[in-house]
């Protein structure tokens, strides 16, 4: 935590000692920090004219999406303020100025304009039931375990050490060391994090932190417009989200976030990939994406539809629940949206930015979702009380009768073509496995051995290897892949079935030929007519042919450029096919083949 003690201002150099036992009794020195992180005062109050709303950021230049984001979601921009911000030295500590630096904006808060672009969202991927589980993904079984027995009417891992839960009344935290009682369990609990190692909880009623083992007010409450319902970490950073508005806070600086024209508060607020940063937002506006830039934040407005769910996975997924539907923005494609049909439908998503793990829990069932592949989890569990998910994929599930954990087991998922899809060029396959240093791959395509890589970092990491529809016979094969642990002798297999067909003068071209050609163009034709009865004479008359086949005959193609004779089209009994015309394209791509 970096703090500035200017010496204009006596008011601002706050004793890492200070004591305000009309507010916080003996626990002073430890509130103290807590009182500076929050930016308050010595009184532990944030301060007159401490000024939320504050002014608008400075200019800043907008930032338009590119690619496939400028098709399918709407740019929005950074807007200039009227107003300058006050930067007064008794107010270093206590305006919500952040600490100046190259990449720091001066202001109490960052406004955001938005343009009047529509939302597109139409991709639709339905799912049928005997399609969940596809042949191109495996994992171990599911397994229950029991964590702790009680009962937990509340749950949520607010850091990846600790799990916080109210159990038999309880607010307790549960780390490796066990469970740790911070006192009697605050009514209606919304949500709850942990930032600069305390945990900070928001009620119907208030805004607590972990003080001491306990959880006190905490003076930001009472500053904030509206009631807290969402929290998310970033970094150093921490987002605040209360019914009405959207802050930021680091360090001892909070600052408001503007978008006019979008509503960007409520309960739907989930943290991006690491690697890129920022958060998402889901409103009645839609669904929104802040990304920090050199100087502040952009906003993408991705899709108007509001969602009820929202969360994000460690492969930079987007997830929604809307109008009793599964969305997901693809990360790694053209980031559409795609809706998954799924039946009996889910109310609830748990995804995690660390993770590439997802669940969705609805009445009786539960999906299981990994690198586009999905899995129906049988038998279902009883629907719990509570629900959480932890950063390395373990679904949390709090009941009457304790904390259980689900784990998806190891994983092995085969992606880059579709299950029974053509191979049509030299295609990349990633081999997805969970603990990929402790794995040994044996890959075969129909039972021969093909070389695997692993390369990528983090959620990238992944083995490789090609597919080269030259190297295979035509007609149907099957990549297998299966992975062996060195730690236990696990052994993951999946298979990955896929057909290889070329264009071949026995099997496309010559029935061709026999049905639309063959009455002129045969071995007793005219001196005017040419004759086509072998690959070889297809082969070096090939540009005339194409060029005379098209309909209607462009004489500036480079076919028909390189043909003495294009007067008349062919054949005279009708136009070819688009499959025909495809066939012969591709024909001479692959080089001719005779079979």
């Amino acid at each position: 935590m970096l703090v500035r003690t200017p010496t204009a201002s006596p008011r601002t150099a706050l004793s890492p000692t200070l004591r305000s036992p009309t507010l916080f009794g003996t626990r002073s020195a430890a509130l103290a920090s807590v009182c500076l992180l929050l930016a308050c005062d010595e009184a532990g109050r944030l301060p007159a004219g401490f000024d939320l709303a504050g002014p608008p950021a400075d200019s800043i230049s907008p930032e338009t999406s590119t690619g496939a984001d400028a098709a399918e979601d709407s740019s929005v921009d950074v807007d200039a303020g009227s107003e300058p911000a006050d930067t007064s030295p008794a107010d270093t500590l206590t305006t919500g100025v952040e600490d100046a630096t190259s990449e720091d904006v001066a202001d109490s808060g960052d406004t955001i304009a938005t343009d009047d672009s529509s939302d597109s969202n139409d991709a639709s991927d339905g799912i049928p039931d005997d399609d969940l589980i596809r042949p191109a993904f495996t994992t171990e079984p599911a397994r229950q375990t029991k964590l702790i027995s009680g009962d937990v009417t509340w749950l949520t891992v607010p850091s990846p050490q600790r799990i916080a839960m109210v159990r038999n009344g309880e607010l307790e935290v549960l780390a490796s060391a066990g469970a740790t009682s911070l006192g009697p369990a605050p009514e209606q609990i919304i949500a709850a994090t942990e930032f600069e190692g305390r945990l900070l909880v928001a009620t119907t009623e208030a805004l607590l932190v972990e003080v001491d083992g306990e959880l006190v007010p905490s003076p930001l409450g009472s500053a904030l417009e509206g009631r807290s319902v969402a929290f998310v970490s970033e970094g150093d950073a921490l987002w605040l989200s209360t019914e009405t508005a959207l802050y930021r806070i680091v360090g001892s600086s909070l600052r408001k976030i503007h978008v006019p024209g979008l509503a960007i508060a409520g309960p739907l607020l989930a943290r991006g990939l690491d690697s890129v940063g920022g958060v998402w937002l889901g409103s009645e506006s839609g669904v929104v994406s802040l990304v920090p830039t050199a100087e502040s934040y952009s906003a993408l407005l991705t899709t108007t539809v509001a969602p009820s769910a929202l969360a994000v996975d460690g492969r930079g997924h987007v997830w929604i629940l809307a109008n009793g539907e599964v969305q997901r923005r693809e990360a790694r494609e053209d980031n559409t949206w795609r809706t998954f049909a799924l039946n009996p439908a889910p109310d609830l998503i748990l995804a995690d930015p660390a993770t590439p793990h997802v669940w969705l829990v609805g009445d009786g069932v539960l999906y299981h979702a990994v690198d586009g592949n999905w899995a129906r989890v049988e038998p279902a569990p009883p629907r719990a009380i509570g629900y959480a998910i932890k950063p390395d994929g373990t679904l949390l599930l709090g009941t009457a009768t304790g904390l259980s954990a689900i784990s998806p087991g190891r994983l092995l998922s085969l992606s880059g073509l579709r299950p029974r899809a053509l191979l049509e060029t030299a295609t990349t396959i990633e081999v997805r496995v969970s603990d990929p240093e402790l794995a040994m791959i044996d890959a075969r395509v129909d039972g021969i051995s093909v070389t695997t890589a692993l390369d990528g970092e983090g959620t990238d990491r992944a083995f490789r290897l090609d597919l080269d529809p030259a190297n295979l016979a035509r007609g149907s094969h099957s990549l297998t892949v299966t992975a062996t642990y060195s730690d236990d002798d696990t052994r993951l297999s999946a298979s990955l079935p896929f057909e290889v067909m070329y264009i071949t003068w026995k099997d496309e071209v010559q029935p061709l030929y026999e049905a639309r050609c063959s009455n002129c163009h045969n071995s007793v034709a005219g001196a005017s007519t040419a004759i086509l009865t072998s690959p070889d004479s297809w082969e070096s008359r090939f540009d005339c042919i194409l060029c005379r086949v098209t309909v209607p005959i462009d004489t500036s193609s480079p076919e028909c450029r390189a043909c003495d004779d294009f007067a008349s089209q062919m054949p005279p009994g009708g136009k070819l096919t688009d499959t025909d015309l495809d066939h012969l394209r591709r024909w001479r791509l692959e080089g001719f083949r005779k079979e």
